[in-house]
């Protein structure tokens, strides 16, 4: 049985090259990396018997995060390893935003350009609030 013929469909734009590669990657170092720090931090942690920063205040400084790194501080290879997983998708967007402006395809552009400027606002807005 046929029936009536199927419209023509848009031919879809081809992957920019290398680009599925380029996002296994990012997320696969992305996680091994900051799983890295996480795992060294808790363990760091369990082994100085650190019952968190509960009754602390105050944020750790950028400018001495390298020194606390230097140190075993657990709570900076914490923070680095949750920075680093926060980063990953980002880093993911921007390398797709770039193959999809490679291959100049105007819709996936504009989409993942909007997807980039959502994650980056809710960043800024989870470190600002």
């Amino acid at each position: 049985m046929s029936g009536p013929p199927s419209p023509e469909l848009p031919a879809l734009a081809a992957d920019p090259p290398g680009l599925r590669d380029a996002f296994g990657h990012v997320l696969r170092y992305g996680v091994l990396v900051s799983g890295l720090f996480l795992v060294v931090g808790f363990l760091l942690a369990a082994a100085r018997g650190s019952t968190g920063l509960a009754g602390s205040t105050g944020r750790l400084p950028l400018d001495r995060l390298s020194g606390a790194l230097g140190a075993g501080d657990p709570w900076a290879y914490l923070f680095v390893g949750v920075v680093v997983l926060a980063a990953t998708p980002v880093v993911r967007v921007t390398f797709a935003l770039g193959g999809f402006a490679a291959v100049r395809d105007r819709a996936y552009v504009l989409i993942t350009g909007f997807v980039l400027a959502v994650l980056l606002t809710s960043l800024a807005i989870g470190v600002v609030g």
